[in-house]
């Protein structure tokens, strides 16, 4: 390979490694919204269950 070849190959690899690092930082943040949405679903859930009981006192 000549020297172009090389810094084209050595330019390709690490591209290649900076979108996997994203995608896993991408893949990390989604899993922590989602799981964010889900207790804050619970919590309202648990809010208003506790204001009926409330009412029903």
């Amino acid at each position: 390979m000549d020297k172009g070849g090389a810094d084209d190959y050595q330019r390709l690899v690490e591209a290649q490694q900076i979108i996997t690092r994203r995608r896993e930082a991408l893949e990390y943040y989604a899993h922590v919204y989602v799981a964010h949405e889900r207790l804050e679903e619970w919590d309202n859930g648990k809010r208003a269950r506790a204001a009926l009981e409330g009412e029903e006192s």
